[in-house]
């Protein structure tokens, strides 16, 4: 029964197989940009594929260290139905972040998608569900707005401007 390390990284493994389709996608449209405007996005690309790859190697290692643990079936199906309604949960959370980017503007869709995922990930402090997504949502605005200058979305349904 050494099946779980090679099933539980099978899906680390297929995960940052995803992620580097993502990142060549994005490095197509990448291409297509003016050289003008490369600088940041390319700095993100490079940071992505850095940490996909720490990813990569950090399951790799991970893979070879524990091939001696066992588990039983029972508990290993278990793990992978749970993982797998947390990545889908992630993914519908995501989705409808990005859905209500452009309705109701990034300032508050923001707030409720940062308060969302603190909340399902189990954060329960009054103060800190509070003082954080306010915090990165007003630090991420000023630095898009301010020192990128990018403009973000304002919404249409809703709008709030600073």
């Amino acid at each position: 029964m050494q099946e779980k390390k090679v099933k539980g990284t099978t899906l680390d493994l297929l995960i940052c197989t995803a992620i580097y389709i993502v990142l060549v996608a994005f490095l197509m449209q990448l291409l297509k940009m003016p050289k003008d405007v490369r600088l940041y996005p390319t700095i993100i690309m490079v940071g992505a594929f850095t940490f996909n790859t720490i990813l990569l190697v950090q399951t790799i290692i991970k893979t070879t260290k524990n091939t001696s643990d066992c588990i039983v079936d029972g508990v290993e199906i278990g793990f992978f139905k749970s993982t797998a309604v947390k990545i889908i949960t992630y993914i519908l959370i995501i989705a409808g972040y990005i859905f209500l980017i452009p309705k109701i503007g990034y300032i508050l869709s923001t707030f409720i998608f940062l308060l969302g995922m603190m909340l399902y990930i189990g954060v329960r402090n009054i103060k800190l569900l509070i003082v954080l997504p306010i915090v990165m949502t007003l630090a991420i605005y000023y630095l898009f707005t301010y020192v990128l200058v990018v403009i973000l979305p304002k919404g249409t349904w809703i709008s709030i401007a600073l």
